[in-house]
């Protein structure tokens, strides 16, 4: 605010709203079930690789455990690539573009959020509102919708050895999953719904 000549008290924070969308049974993928989902786009700065190499890790104790990436970008090749240089190859799957990100929403077990820089925030919404458990970077911004080990658990960028902690700690604790997932949802219906974006829109309007 400073460089552009605006005082701070003259600014007001408003968290984002989002609309929820509801789906029937038959839009649920349930063909690689249990799986952790990590969207798109695949740039650099999300680390996709911690995704990959922690499903490598994983298999050891969880053999079963799928690996869905959602979305494209210019870093889907590399992915690619790589991946098939794993022995958990056949299951990570990449989807490509998925129209709506809710069903795999509905039936994945965990949801990644892996940048090394701030942003992916609405994705994570979406993720909060399903009631899912979270796995994200504590990078610039997060901690303004996750509370780690409260509706969330952290991890630092780049850290495989800590996704795959944090991700086994969840597959392998349904009641540590639930209690996650009810508590990111009870949050997002609190703070980041439409409804309640608005409320506090019309509240700062009324008050200018």
């Amino acid at each position: 605010s400073e460089k552009v000549g605006i005082p701070d008290n003259t600014l007001k924070h408003l968290p984002p709203g989002l609309q929820t969308l509801e789906f029937t049974e038959s839009n649920e993928p349930d063909f690689y079930k249990p799986y952790m989902l990590d969207p798109g786009p695949f740039r650099q700065e999300i680390d996709h690789i911690s995704s990959l190499w922690s499903l490598e890790i994983l298999q050891f104790v969880l053999p079963k455990v799928h690996l869905c990436l959602t979305g494209s970008g210019k870093d889907l090749q590399r992915l690619q690539s790589f991946s098939t240089t794993l022995e958990a190859s056949k299951r990570i799957h990449f989807l490509g573009p998925v129209k709506y990100q809710e069903p795999w929403l509905e039936k994945c077990s965990v949801f990644l959020s892996t940048r090394v820089q701030p942003g992916g925030l609405v994705s994570i919404m979406e993720a909060m509102h399903a009631a899912k458990p979270i796995i994200a970077t504590n990078v610039a911004g997060t901690e303004e919708f996750l509370q780690d080990g409260q509706n969330a658990l952290f991890i630092d960028p780049k850290d495989k050895a800590g996704l795959a902690k944090q991700a086994r700690k969840v597959l392998e604790n349904p009641d540590l999953a639930q209690d996650l997932g009810n508590r990111a949802a009870e949050y997002a219906r609190q703070h980041f719904t439409a409804e309640a974006h608005y409320s506090r829109l019309m509240n700062l309007l009324e008050r200018l």
